[in-house]
């Protein structure tokens, strides 16, 4: 198979943290002296998490600004707005506020061979591969390629160039960068259509914010026909954290994404699990953030493995029906989850303060930590107070390790891909740089 030539970045991708300018041109606007030619740019900015608009007034009066107006360009892009607050516009001011519904060209049952995205804040080596090309203009040149595959299915992943610069920056400053470019393709070369495409867009956000450990999302899809043209675009904003610092899976996060990807794509499909699979992720990255403190963080971690006891235990493997394992208790479902892992039972002595807390199985101190919490009685609370913040620390840093390589496993990825030696926490998504 012929390798697929470096993915174009077909927005300018600017700074780190600068708005991505999505389209501009000249829209049609009444501004009370009739219709009038405005030059108009839309952009998506990081900050607000959202699709903003400007537009030049060209009157030669103020005008009166409320509510929200549909908008059309000359080219056939066609937007709902509302302003930032109302007020009066100057003639030649400059008008900014929120764009959605936004529509170009296409729809759900226009046919497609490719669509192509951006992908934000990935980390540098979510590769597996440098890809060298000739270039008539540049000559020789190469790119780092991640390659995912499932049923008829290639989504394929290049680090863009200026990437390791963006990424020194944004480690520095916070925010958001876009870091790679992707493409969704059929390996047979079939066609399909939009509706189709959203739905692998809506797996990918799942699977590359399982693989960051925070939320991330491609972005603004461009679908391409059989003669290579743009047939549909989607300006859509999506969920994408702030720049968070952490490595990935393992020490070869692009071998263990190709080898969980299968699994993955299986499951999301499947109607009676995509919701399961959806609500793992959510936990596993809900309990990575910490934005809302190390107590918070547990409790999610916590959930996501009892979810993770539930997807194994009972509906993969069914080593327990479904009223057995409601009868048993948390620290039961754990240890039995541990044992479905093949993880140690006991807390090691590097861990002194959590096995000062409790010197039984992890099991007893996870759920014991876990009732605590969900139950702040005035008994809980009392033993609650007694672990250090190290000591939840050391609690969580084990749960998200047993979270991850149990939605690895249920996703069958490749054992031998990824260390089970779960005591080096250091190659783990959530654990700091």
């Amino acid at each position: 198979m012929r390798s697929l030539p470096p993915i174009t970045a077909y927005l300018a991708l600017g700074a780190v943290n600068e708005p991505l300018k999505l389209w501009s041109g000249t829209t049609g606007f009444d501004w009370g002296e009739g219709l009038k030619k405005c030059a108009t740019t839309v952009l998506f900015s990081w900050i607000d998490g959202a699709i903003v608009f400007e537009l030049a007034h060209p009157g030669h009066q103020s005008v009166m600004m409320r509510g929200g107006w549909a908008i059309e360009s000359d080219d056939g892009l066609r937007f709902k707005a509302s302003w930032r607050g109302t007020y009066g516009v100057e003639a030649g001011a400059v008008v900014k506020g929120f764009a959605w519904d936004i529509h170009q060209v296409g729809d759900d049952e226009t046919s497609l061979v490719a669509v192509n995205f951006l992908l934000p804040n990935m980390h540098d080596d979510f590769s597996t591969e440098s890809v060298s090309f000739e270039t008539a203009a540049n000559g020789p040149q190469s790119v780092r390629r991640l390659t995912l595959e499932a049923d008829d299915w290639r989504i394929t992943v290049d680090r863009v160039f200026s990437a390791p610069k963006q990424r020194e920056e944004v480690q520095q400053t916070g925010g958001w960068a876009v870091t790679h470019v992707g493409r969704i393709e059929k390996t047979s070369g079939e066609t399909f259509n939009v509706k189709a495409a959203r739905n692998v867009l809506k797996g990918l956000t799942l699977f590359f914010s399982f693989a960051r450990g925070q939320w991330v999302a491609p972005l603004f899809p461009r679908g391409f026909d059989e003669n290579d043209m743009v047939c549909w675009n989607e300006f859509k904003a999506a969920r994408v954290a702030r720049w968070e610092q952490g490595a990935t899976w393992q020490r070869e996060p692009g071998r263990v994404a190709k080898s969980a990807f299968p699994g993955f794509f299986r499951l999301f499909y499947r109607e009676d699990r995509r919701t399961s699979v959806g609500l793992a992720v959510d936990w596993f990255v809900q309990s990575n953030s910490q934005d809302r403190g190390i107590d918070a963080s547990l409790v999610s971690a916590f959930t996501g493995l009892d979810l993770m006891a539930w997807n194994l235990l009972v509906d993969d493997r069914r080593l327990i029906s479904e009223r057995g394992f409601d009868k048993l208790d948390g620290d039961d479902r754990i240890r039995l989850l541990l044992k479905t892992l093949g993880l140690d039972f006991d807390i090691p002595d590097e861990y002194r303060d959590l096995k000062a807390f409790c010197e039984d199985e992890f099991a007893d101190a996870l759920a014991m930590i876990r009732n605590s919490l969900v139950h702040p009685t005035l008994k809980n609370r009392r033993r609650l107070s007694s672990l250090s913040t190290a000591g939840k620390r050391q609690a969580w840093l084990f749960a998200m390790r047993v979270l991850e390589i149990g939605i690895l496993l249920w996703w069958e990825c490749d054992t031998g891909t990824f260390d089970f030696t779960w005591h080096d926490w250091r190659a783990a998504p959530w654990y700091p740089e």
